[in-house]
């Protein structure tokens, strides 16, 4: 039973006693008895009034409360001129100016942040306390290549990414590559909220910075030894070819003569290995130009069928049937695409295929062939600078690609695809 029924059944009680007694002892004076009514009638109004005086204080309570609990804090009250109660209302006045000056600066600082993670360059995820996301950027929906990762785990994401971190420990930084070319700073932390641990990951990609200070070192380094090489090789094939012309007679052992032509060679060959170095650390920048990348394909594949009828190997060229316009440098685009090809021959040796294909959706172009293929370990450093699976090779050739399609801002991958065996060469423009 509420206050106000409890308040009203005894004021109720109260009167109709009395006046069942005013009657019992006055029911032979009847003016008397008129005059115990009407005082019963001034008190039960009295009554009335003395609870709503009593029940305001609990009604502004409530009031206070439901809007509270709402989270209202607009509202105030006025002053009633009772002392008692004003200084009620005073109190809860000032306390809802204060809660709303709270609100309005935690949602300011809430939106801050959000705005702050949503634009930050790191990529961010935060999870639960059962470690699915809650809260995930811009940046790490792109680096994860996927656009709804709320309320997922991280060993659900279909992303190699993804799956690293998840294999990490608490409080742990990590330096993750991917593809062989883009390199991630992840770190897996931690924090108590409301009593139970939640889990947040930041990832800051290195791709661009580490390329960039790999270029300008080994640039710094090629620079110097093309110089100094270049030199001293000029001066040494000098001396050594005035020696077979003139200190050495006809009639002396022709045997000497062969020694000193084969370092002559031998630094014609030094002197072009490293010209191919400061060739490829002088790369230009693309000028761009629209063209047809299909026919372009077509040039290259005539000009390469000899090379690879040579070999034994087929080319099957499967191009979209309409045009696809790419805005590329031809020239540094052509070098691409046959350094591709020319390493995918290397690949088969003899007696293989060679697939091309293009899409018009990106647009995007594959060139897969099924030689040997390259193993997980060879896939993570393929585009590490000077990195070959050749006995003999300098790891130029790719670093070039890697290079101009970085220029190009295209996407690009090589791996062996582990279902048909074929090792594919993607590139999306």
């Amino acid at each position: 039973m509420s206050l106000k029924a409890k308040y009203f059944t005894l004021i109720i009680l109260l009167h109709v006693a009395l006046t069942v007694l005013l009657y019992l002892f006055l029911q032979d004076n009847k003016w008397w008895f008129v005059l115990s009514e009407l005082f019963i009638l001034i008190s039960l109004t009295i009554s009335i009034r003395l609870f709503k005086t009593i029940n305001y204080p609990f009604q502004l309570l409530k009031s206070g409360k439901d809007t509270m609990s709402e989270e209202d804090f607009t509202i105030k009250f006025n002053e009633t001129g009772t002392k008692e109660l004003d200084d009620l209302i005073v109190v809860y006045n000032r306390m809802i100016d204060q809660l709303r000056k709270e609100k309005t600066r935690t949602e300011e600082q809430s939106y801050f942040l959000e705005d702050l993670i949503e634009n930050s360059p790191l990529g961010m995820l935060i999870m639960d306390y059962d470690r699915k996301i809650v809260i995930a950027n811009q940046k790490v929906k792109q680096i994860l290549e996927d656009g709804d990762l709320i309320n997922k785990q991280l060993e659900t994401i279909d992303h190699p990414l993804a799956a690293e971190i998840a294999k990490m420990e608490i409080f742990q930084e990590q330096i993750i590559a991917i593809d062989g070319l883009h390199k991630y700073k992840c770190k897996l932390h931690q924090l108590i909220h409301k009593g139970f641990p939640r889990q947040f990951v930041i990832i800051e990609e290195l791709t661009s910075d580490l390329l960039e200070a790999e270029k300008q070192a080994y640039g710094k380094v090629i620079r110097m030894m093309s110089h100094e090489v270049n030199n001293s090789m000029g001066a040494v094939n000098s001396i050594l070819q005035n020696v077979s012309d003139f200190a050495l007679s006809e009639e002396e052992d022709q045997e000497y003569r062969d020694y000193l032509e084969i370092a002559i060679e031998r630094n014609r060959k030094l002197g072009k290995f490293t010209d191919n170095f400061a060739e490829f650390i002088r790369l230009a920048k693309p000028l761009l130009v629209k063209i047809d990348l299909n026919a372009l394909l077509e040039q290259l594949v005539d000009y390469l069928k000899l090379s690879a009828g040579e070999r034994s190997i087929e080319i099957d060229l499967r191009t979209y049937p309409e045009p696809i316009l790419v805005t590329v440098d031809k020239i540094q685009m052509e070098q691409v695409i046959s350094n591709i090809l020319k390493n995918a021959f290397e690949a088969i040796g003899s007696n293989g295929a060679v697939r091309i294909t293009t899409q018009p959706e990106k647009p995007q172009l594959v060139i897969a062939d099924n030689g040997e293929g390259i193993s997980d370990e060879e896939a993570s450093q393929i585009f590490t600078p000077f990195f070959s699976t050749k006995p003999d090779g300098q790891g130029i050739g790719l670093m070039l690609i890697r290079d101009i399609l970085n220029n190009h801002q295209a996407e690009y991958r090589l791996y062996t695809d582990q279902g048909d065996g074929w090792t594919k060469f993607e590139v999306g423009f």
